[in-house]
């Protein structure tokens, strides 16, 4: 917990809100965009890994990123899994 206290917080419109994996804060890479999300798929396509990442993502909700919401994704040191969440303005 002490490096994540030490650690700049990021802006969203309603707040941060750290991610955890394998029992530690993540890295954050950053709000991400489609093509973002495109150039890190590998064998899906952009869309497909957005939804595999961005928990509780609504039904739809790919063609509104960007838009009025967005996506702030973080990666596990550990596994590297990437993990991520949303808001809106």
């Amino acid at each position: 917990m002490y490096e994540l206290l030490r650690t700049p917080t990021y802006g969203t419109w309603q707040g941060e809100r750290w991610l955890f994996c394998c029992r530690y804060p993540m890295t954050f890479v950053g709000e991400w965009q489609h093509e973002d999300f495109d150039q890190q798929a590998s064998e899906e396509t952009g869309e497909v890994l957005y939804y595999s990442v961005v928990e509780d993502a609504p039904r739809e909700s790919w063609a509104a990123l960007g838009q009025g919401l967005n996506v702030y994704v973080f990666e596990c040191r550990q596994c590297r899994k990437l993990r991520a969440h949303f808001d809106s303005d």
